[in-house]
C-alpha cells in the first residue's frame, strides 16, 4: 500500500471511528467494528469503496 493509499485509509477510519466510536469506547453502545475498505488510485482519480450501511451516499464526503 502507497503512503498516499494508507493516508486515506487511516483518515476513512478515524472519519468512521468518530461516528460508531473506538475499541476503548464504542459509541452509542454498539460493539466496535470497521468495516473492510479497499483503497486504490489511477492515473486519474483515487476510488474508495466502502460498504456503510444506513447512510444515504449523498451525505458522504471525502
Amino acid at each position: 500500500m502507497s503512503d498516499f493509499e494508507q493516508h486515506i485509509q487511516e483518515r476513512m477510519s478515524r472519519a468512521y471511528q468518530r461516528v460508531f466510536g473506538s475499541p476503548a469506547n464504542p459509541g452509542f453502545g454498539r460493539p466496535y467494528m470497521e468495516p473492510p475498505v479497499d483503497i486504490y488510485h489511477t492515473d486519474k482519480e483515487v476510488v474508495v469503496l466502502m460498504e456503510i450501511a444506513g447512510i444515504p451516499e449523498e451525505e458522504i464526503e471525502l
